[in-house]
């Protein structure tokens, strides 16, 4: 009789660190998941103020080069975060990525 409340104390004991184990695991699973999904969420925001200013750049230098003075759609003012998108527009505004000249017209020396 002792022998058989030893051995179901043993099964307890195991089954209880399995589940404690289980649940350990999946809660950091479902902690990993939810972190990335809070960083996918940052990143669809990023690019969405990403594509907002490549769009107002555009519609500025498209004004700027037909000498239009009212532009015909307007975005409204944003903030960028620490460390987010403000390096990429910062170049962008620069005019860094606007092509002066097709590689074709460098190589022949024949501009447009």
């Amino acid at each position: 009789s002792r022998l058989r409340a030893a051995q179901l104390e043993k099964t307890m004991r195991w089954w209880s660190d399995c589940t404690a184990n289980w649940r350990e695991k999946w809660a950091l699973l479902r902690d990993e998941r939810n972190q990335l999904k809070d960083e996918l969420r940052h990143a669809r925001k990023t690019l969405q103020l990403a594509n907002q200013t490549i769009k107002q750049l555009q519609c500025e230098h498209h004004l700027q080069s037909t000498g239009c003075s009212s532009p015909s759609q307007t975005f409204p003012p944003f903030e960028f975060e620490r460390g987010s998108v403000a390096p990429i527009h910062s170049r962008l505004h620069a005019g860094q990525y606007r092509a002066q000249s097709s590689p074709l017209e460098v190589e022949s020396g024949v501009k447009s």
